[in-house]
């Protein structure tokens, strides 16, 4: 399925840049977006394909993905990440997809990922972009 080919590549590149531990990054997601959802098969798919290098949780309040730290700071628990995942389009060879990086406390910035088909993979067209607030 698409969505999840499209997801696993999304996790891959924050697992590379993210750690440089052996261990699966810490990986929480939930959707981007009102009324959003990440169907259940490809929320499977998602987590059997990237467990080699991150260890995905979908959540349903973040309450299970932030914590604080001592110094007040909000931030995200097992020193993983949390992203929010926009819905994938399922049509053609290319997809653009914006992603949402927790950054700290309530702030969150937004990434522009585009990828391209090869084969049954899908693969970054070089590094994201980040989006302008605003």
């Amino acid at each position: 399925m698409r969505a999840g080919a499209v997801y696993d590549s999304i996790v891959h590149w924050f697992a590379d840049e993210s750690t440089d531990d052996p261990e699966p990054l810490p990986v929480f997601i939930e959707p981007r977006g009102e009324g959003a959802s990440i169907q259940l098969d490809v929320q499977a798919e998602l987590i059997k394909s990237t467990q080699d290098f991150a260890t995905v949780k979908f959540i349903d309040s973040r309450d299970e993905a932030l914590v604080t730290n001592e110094d007040g700071t909000t931030v995200v628990a097992d020193d993983g990440i949390l992203i929010r995942l926009a819905p994938v389009v399922e049509e053609g060879d290319k997809v653009r997809i914006d992603v949402d990086v927790h950054d700290k406390d309530e702030q969150f910035k937004t990434m522009q990922f585009n990828l391209h088909r090869v084969g049954d993979t899908w693969v970054l067209d070089g590094d994201p972009v980040v989006v302008p607030a605003g």
